[in-house]
């Protein structure tokens, strides 16, 4: 799910974004599902201030905040705010566990599904830039 909050200007908007995804055997069967069918930080998952496919589990939450403000035609400055958190059942999931990014960056916007991202964004494993071409959000 997504909002967009206007904040004191047409061109200056609060960004909400939340991300749940999640695995489950087939038939409820109790037997541990391969690596590679697992829910990865990956793609419109990806942790920013993370490498892609860092976190893996039956579930994955992300919950992302940004301000953006217009700077020229078809650009916006970006702030980021971040929590992701993988766990193997959905009662698993802390707070004071999950995977806390900031940062900034440049989106480039031509219309509602063709976006430029380029992102920096800092966590306990360091800073990490991004470059993604598409309609992330």
């Amino acid at each position: 799910g997504r909002a967009y909050f206007p904040v004191f200007a047409k061109h200056r908007v609060l960004v909400l974004r939340g991300v749940y995804t999640g695995v489950e055997p087939i038939g409820g069967d109790t037997t541990a599902l391969p690596f590679y069918r697992l829910v990865r930080s990956d793609g419109a998952a990806r942790f920013a201030g993370f490498t892609r496919d860092r976190f893996r589990d039956n579930r994955l939450l992300l919950a992302r905040a940004e301000y953006r403000w217009h700077l020229i035609q078809g650009v916006y400055g970006v702030l980021l705010y971040e929590l992701g958190e993988v766990a193997p059942h959905a009662n698993a999931f802390r707070l004071r566990d999950a995977h806390k990014s900031y940062g900034g960056g440049l989106r480039l916007g031509w219309n509602q599904e063709t976006a430029v991202r380029l992102e920096a964004a800092q966590s306990v494993e360091g800073l990490t830039v991004v470059l993604t071409l598409g309609s992330t959000f």
